[in-house]
């Protein structure tokens, strides 16, 4: 058995195992990052066969989000980005500070792709392959957190809806902005300036 072989089968029985104190199993992902804390050399994702992807831990390049989501007073704050390839994703503070980073939808029905952790290490779902957002995911998480205002303000140009508050963009200023007023003065973002 080649090291690449074994690194495989040892990943595969992580997967499977249960987590007891959750009931839930860990996904190929959250494995592969537990084999590749041991140091054994690169494990590919075993969602797409590549080293690194979106289940590799980004060592908190993504803390930027974090910060920025953070800037908003109130609850659950969220925030729309386009990505490139696959359409909207949603970034949404929860109550503990993370950012959760779904699809477009309803509760029930928009699919969840992953979580930004206060470690500003971003951790995908096993829907993030799946779906086929992998690549799409990690490129607009690295442009949001390297250019936060430019994404909210292209999302408002493309769609003409604040990326915050999905307000429709009426006003002449917020239309060249890309966001309105008010979530302007909540995420400390300029507005109404040329």
């Amino acid at each position: 058995m080649t090291p690449s072989q074994l690194a495989a089968a040892i990943t595969q029985t992580l997967a499977e195992a249960t987590d007891l104190r959750h009931g839930e199993r860990l996904c190929l992902g959250e494995a592969a990052k537990i084999l590749n804390a041991l140091d054994l050399g690169p494990v590919p994702c075993f969602e797409c066969r590549r080293a690194p992807c979106a289940c590799t831990p980004s060592e908190g390049q993504h803390a930027a989000i974090i910060e920025f989501m953070g800037r908003h007073p109130g609850q659950w704050p969220t925030a729309h980005i386009a990505t490139a390839q696959r359409g909207t994703l949603v970034l949404r503070r929860n109550q503990d500070g993370a950012v959760n980073v779904t699809g477009v939808g309803s509760y029930s029905n928009r699919p969840w792709f992953g979580k930004i952790g206060h470690d500003g290490v971003f951790r995908s779902s096993s829907n993030a392959h799946r779906l086929g957002w992998a690549d799409a995911i990690i490129q607009a998480l690295n442009d949001f957190a390297h250019d936060p205002q430019h994404m909210v303000a292209a999302y408002g140009h493309q769609t003409d809806h604040c990326s915050f508050c999905q307000t429709e963009l009426t006003d002449e200023r917020s239309t060249a902005a890309g966001y309105g007023p008010i979530c302007a003065d909540k995420y400390g973002l300029p507005w109404g300036t040329a």
